[in-house]
């Protein structure tokens, strides 16, 4: 049978509480029994960094710059 798969997504993977809560799940999450994958809609940052080097993979879903102030 195919693992579930499942998406973590934020705003950014910068430092912050929500991007620390998004990383424990990530990290919490059996990878025998679940596929997961972290995505961001701005910019990557160092949580999504070390997220990435602990072998999960990273999407950026950024359009343009990464930048809009009326985000």
């Amino acid at each position: 049978m195919p693992r579930p798969r499942i998406l973590l997504l934020n705003s950014t993977l910068g430092i912050g509480g929500a991007e620390n809560v998004t990383a424990e799940l990530c990290y919490g999450l059996n990878r025998s029994r679940f596929h997961v994958t972290v995505a961001h809609l701005k910019w990557r940052g160092s949580i999504g960094d070390t997220i990435l080097a602990r072998g999960y993979p990273v999407v950026d879903l950024a359009a343009g710059d990464g930048y809009s102030p009326d985000y």
